[in-house]
């Protein structure tokens, strides 16, 4: 059980994708309508990305 979490941890950090744009849907934030991405944050901070879907 322990080879395979470390697999999976090693497997999916080497494997990610951190460099991203979306287009910014939100309406009140003020790069409404334009490209953001991780790269455009301080890179010296940590940063939790959540995609979620509302109906």
């Amino acid at each position: 059980m322990k080879f395979f979490l470390f697999f999976l941890i090693t497997a999916s950090m080497l494997f990610s994708n951190f460099e991203y744009n979306l287009i910014d849907n939100n309406s009140s934030s003020p790069t409404f309508n334009q490209e953001v991405g991780p790269q455009l944050l301080n890179t010296n901070q940590v940063t939790v990305h959540y995609f979620g879907h509302f109906n």
